[in-house]
């Protein structure tokens, strides 16, 4: 990625790579008043000491100030339909989403307050018939900027038999992970690895009995997934930013309309690539 930043900048003067930046240290020290357009560093140590960064990220000035450009592999990712956080029909009974005070891309939550939380119900029935006995890949992207983990959620149709667990489902299965270390960007997953953001660590997650409701027969349809978190956390534990989730290969990129100029700097860097590359041919 290095090499074709710099052959990038050789070919049509417009990237400057600086070196590389400590995240975690601001080393070289940054800061918004500083530098100018065009001028990059590749961070070498994720952290948040200036903007919060993970190792291998981009750190670009855009005329007016520095802005993160996350480079996680994304090569085996199907393209995701975006949702806006005024979608009501989304964030729903949970808390609506804001922009990353960090600059991330994607849904930003903090429980800033008791009983805070959120429910993103990203997927439809109406969307496609999928079987819960179907193990269908299941997954998200979320930064911890916090170590307190979100979870998944899937919600079945209700039968009207006697046996649905509430009134407008029929069984609910949760699914958890276990807290690693240090905060950062993570691929939470349900079963086998879906082998997308290769670049980024997992966490693996198993369905969480305690919640558990209804039947959960495998011929139950689902009704939605959900990107959840827990209402008992305690306030100002439970932060992060979730940027994509993904069930059944319906994929999800969630996005913040008045905070798009990071996703503007993909698209051009992109179109500048193909233009190195024609000229190169």
């Amino acid at each position: 990625m290095q090499n074709f930043l710099n052959r990038l900048s050789r070919q049509l003067g417009v990237l400057d790579y600086q070196g590389a930046w400590n995240a975690a240290t601001n080393s070289p020290s940054l800061s918004h008043t500083s530098g100018k357009k065009g001028q990059y560093y590749i961070s070498s140590t994720a952290g948040k000491a200036f903007l919060e960064a993970d190792a291998g990220d981009w750190l670009i000035h855009n005329g007016t100030e520095w802005q993160r450009l996350d480079t996680a592999d994304k090569s085996f990712v199907a393209p995701a339909s975006t949702v806006y956080e005024d979608n009501a029909q989304v964030y729903a009974d949970g808390a609506q989403p804001v922009a990353s005070p960090y600059k991330r891309e994607g849904w930003y939550f903090k429980n800033t307050s008791a009983g805070r939380k959120i429910n993103w119900y990203f997927f439809s029935v109406t969307q496609e018939t999928v079987l819960l006995g179907w193990n269908s890949p299941f997954w998200a992207v979320v930064t911890l900027h916090q170590l307190t983990l979100p979870f998944l959620t899937l919600y079945t149709v209700k039968k009207n038999d006697g046996q649905d667990a509430a009134s407008w489902y029929r069984s609910r299965i949760s699914y958890v992970g276990t807290l690693p270390s240090v905060p950062g960007t993570y691929l939470l997953h349900v079963g086998a690895d879906p082998g997308v953001f290769t670049g980024l660590p997992r966490i693996p997650l198993t369905k969480e009995s305690f919640s558990a409701r209804g039947p959960q027969a495998a011929d139950e349809v689902i009704m939605t997934a959900v990107v959840s978190s827990n209402s008992s956390d305690a306030v100002n534990t439970t932060e992060f930013t979730c940027s994509r989730a993904s069930f059944a290969g319906n994929d999800v990129s969630f996005r913040i309309k008045s905070d798009m100029t990071i996703e503007r700097a993909k698209q051009l860097i992109e179109e500048l690539e193909a233009r190195v590359i024609a000229l190169e041919s």
